[in-house]
């Protein structure tokens, strides 16, 4: 059943990729994929989704950050969302998209996204030049003096993206979680950023 599943994709690729040579816009014409029930229920699920985009727009907190450049010299601005957790399943999409809402109308560069109290997943657009070098740093020494002064034993360490995939361009909390309350996170994340 997957192998005629990937074909069935292989042959819509194919098609698309036929259409587009004939000089159709394939993304806004709909009426060429009409009757493909998997694709207009796709649609359907995208679009949908958006609305739920907009409702955690509405709820997030806008900031604006200077993160460092991948090149290693200077910082650029960037608008950033912090959002408790997030209903769109496309979220990154629509805020790395969005040239309306944010201030610098460049898209939302930066998403930090939670998850109950204890995981944390922070990430910018891997097509803005720009990481979080450093700020894992700033948060695992946090979370281990913090530990230490409360006599908890250390846990696990937060990831810093450092990975040739990943480039820095992610900061993640422990898997066991992290005992530093959103709040101590939000200001190592607007100290690491100098937040305007």
């Amino acid at each position: 059943m997957s192998r005629d599943r990937v074909a069935e994709g292989l042959r819509f690729m194919r098609f698309l990729y036929a259409k587009s040579e004939e000089g159709l816009e394939i993304t806004q014409n709909r009426l060429m994929f009409k009757g493909i029930d998997r694709y207009e229920r796709a649609m359907r699920k995208a679009e949908d989704d958006y609305f739920r985009y907009l409702e955690d727009l509405a709820r997030a907190r806008k900031i604006v950050l200077r993160l460092p450049l991948a090149s290693g010299r200077g910082r650029k601005l960037v608008d950033g969302l912090l959002i408790h957790n997030p209903r769109s399943f496309l979220l990154k999409e629509w805020a790395r998209r969005d040239s309306t809402n944010p201030s610098l109308r460049q898209g939302y560069s930066f998403i930090l996204s939670n998850f109950g109290a204890e995981r944390y997943s922070l990430g910018v657009d891997p097509e803005k030049s720009i990481n979080l070098r450093g700020l894992a740093d700033i948060l695992n020494a946090q979370e281990a003096a913090k530990r230490a002064d409360q006599g908890w034993p250390a846990g696990r360490r937060w990831y810093d993206g450092n990975c040739p995939f990943f480039n820095f361009r992610i900061v993640v909390s422990p898997q066991d979680g992290t005992i530093l309350t959103h709040q101590e996170v939000v200001d190592d994340l607007l100290s690491f950023g100098r937040a305007v």
